[in-house]
């Protein structure tokens, strides 16, 4: 760096006294401005210097490095992409590196005899300078840095661009989920005000509401499991009907019209009154001597099924049936007596009165 040495003469105050004309004193004015401006010039360039030196010399003690053939390498370029040795080449670690990991490969013939392939030999973990032997290729697999090593310097971060126009959301109505249709967005059936859910209706008043008053949207189909499905549907007239599965555990068996095969598990002692909401077909063991049956629950079209087993012992058990029942031949049947016996009465509800048949003395 060169350095330029400047004489600065300043002007006695004698001299001043004697100017009598204004060539003098631009004289004395323009002497005094150049001496200003060559002290600011100075300690500018100073302060630029003290910055710069300063900066290159703490991040130089912070760079890390390794050393290759006697020539600092910056550490961190190196663990970015793997480099290779050849046989003579010098490696060692450098400033703010703790070790570097080696691979070690053997230079021999390739099969058949053409050419060379490599053949892994070791790992080495390099500190100090080591050279790579003859017949010998390193490749530099990482490098250890040590924790108060510097990155590499980036430049200062440029302004983020302008944010794009914001695109069409697909579907402006509130509540109603999104789907696409292949090339956009837009609403589905679905609605979902956060209480309820409605397929095909905005307004839904339960869980899950199906469909739309007077259409078929509130159909509900269910696939079989070799062919055919199964298919929900309110009658066309006008109304509510509702399906209420019964309390008990069993089965819910559909044949066409009527529902059937409803078994209440329960086996019912010395019962009178059947509630048919507790399952179509229901077993009873009856009391010793007589008892009236109550009926009660029956849907129209029903088909009921009553098990009656006698007592285990003592006294047989008899009935008196409802005013409703309706026997072939206008008597009822008389039961088996026989301690332990089994007879079968079954009922078509007809939604007055309850055709019976029976089956005796199993």
């Amino acid at each position: 760096m060169k350095l330029y040495y400047y004489s600065i003469y300043f002007i006695p105050k004698r001299n001043l006294v004697k100017c009598r004309n204004s060539s003098c004193y631009r004289t004395i004015y323009w002497t005094i401005t150049d001496t200003v401006s060559v002290l600011l010039k100075i300690v500018f360039i100073t302060i630029v210097l003290s910055v710069a030196i300063f900066i290159n010399g703490s991040y130089a003690q912070t760079t890390p490095a390794i050393i290759i053939d006697g020539v600092s390498a910056m550490a961190n370029n190196i663990s970015a992409s793997p480099y290779w040795l050849t046989t003579g080449q010098t490696i060692a670690a450098g400033n703010k590196v703790n070790s570097i990991s080696v691979l070690k490969y053997i230079i021999v013939p390739a099969a058949g005899g053409v050419g060379s392939t490599l053949q892994f030999k070791s790992t080495v973990s390099v500190t100090t300078q080591q050279t790579v032997p003859a017949d010998e290729t390193w490749k530099i697999e990482s490098v250890a840095l040590d924790l108060t090593a510097s990155p590499i310097i980036q430049g200062i971060q440029g302004p983020s661009g302008a944010t794009g126009a914001t695109g069409p959301v697909g579907c402006t109505s509130a509540n109603y989920v999104i789907k696409s249709n292949g090339t956009n967005a837009e609403c589905s059936q679905i609605f979902d005000n956060g209480t309820y859910v409605g397929i095909g209706t905005n307004n839904p008043g339960v869980l899950l509401d199906l469909g739309v008053a007077g259409s078929k949207a509130g159909v509900v189909r269910f696939a079989g499991s070799s062919s055919g499905n199964a298919t929900i549907q309110t009658a066309a007239a006008a109304g509510t009907a509702s399906l209420t599965l019964p309390a008990t555990t069993g089965n819910l068996l559909g044949t066409g019209a009527a529902t059937s095969g409803q078994y209440a598990s329960t086996k019912y002692t010395t019962t009178t009154t059947l509630n048919w909401a507790n399952g179509n077909v229901q077993y009873i063991q009856l009391a010793n001597g007589a008892q009236t049956f109550t009926f009660a629950n029956p849907l129209d079209g029903g088909r009921y099924v009553l098990i009656l087993k006698q007592p285990s012992s003592g006294a047989a058990g008899t009935l008196t049936w409802p005013g409703t029942v309706m026997w072939s031949g206008v008597t009822a049947p008389t039961l088996t007596t026989t301690n332990n016996k089994v007879d079968i009465i079954t009922f078509v509800y007809d939604g007055t009165n309850y055709y019976a048949g029976n089956t005796l003395n199993y």
